[in-house]
């Protein structure tokens, strides 16, 4: 499969927000992700991203075409030790082992560049089957359910909890 990880520009603004503009996306996420989604959300997006430091946030690509976003979010403190994976991908692309692709890569990046990082978490809605999916085949273990977690969309969502040590990843 001919998966990248690449940093967003502004020019990818219309496709991000054409995409993302989706509510079976946004039912999935949390609602720091706006719905509906515009273009001005993806440029704010982007340029947030491109003001990290490290970047730790890309886009994800097949093909050379945009299709989802990937990243993770460094903890601090006594939590520097861990930092937490996020990702959706573009309704279209569903079920074709893109998010496992991109999972796969970006627990790469993260395990080649920050050396101190020794667990990478994930929290997934139990309504969410494919992301479950795409994590365990990364190696990912779930630790914890957390029931009626999250309320989203007019409802109680349980929490899955996942994650991978270093020692664990292949």
């Amino acid at each position: 499969m001919n998966i990248k990880l690449e940093i967003p520009t502004l020019g990818d603004a219309k496709i991000i927000a054409e995409y993302a503009n989706n509510r079976n996306i946004w039912l999935n996420v949390t609602d720091s992700f706006p719905h509906p989604y515009f273009k001005e959300n993806a440029i704010d997006f982007i340029n947030i991203i491109q003001q990290q430091n490290p970047i730790t946030t890309f886009k994800v690509l097949k093909d050379k075409k945009f299709v989802g976003f990937v990243g993770l979010m460094l903890k601090e403190g006594i939590y520097y030790k861990n930092a937490e994976i996020g990702y959706w991908i573009a309704e279209p692309f569903w079920r074709q082992g893109i998010a496992t692709e991109a999972v796969n890569l970006i627990l790469k990046f993260a395990f080649e560049t920050f050396k101190e990082i020794e667990k990478i978490y994930a929290k997934v809605y139990h309504t969410n089957i494919g992301s479950m999916r795409a994590l365990e085949k990364n190696g990912f273990k779930k630790e914890a359910i957390h029931k009626k977690e999250a309320f989203k969309a007019g409802e109680f969502k349980d929490l899955h909890f996942f994650s991978i040590f270093r020692e664990d990843f292949k």
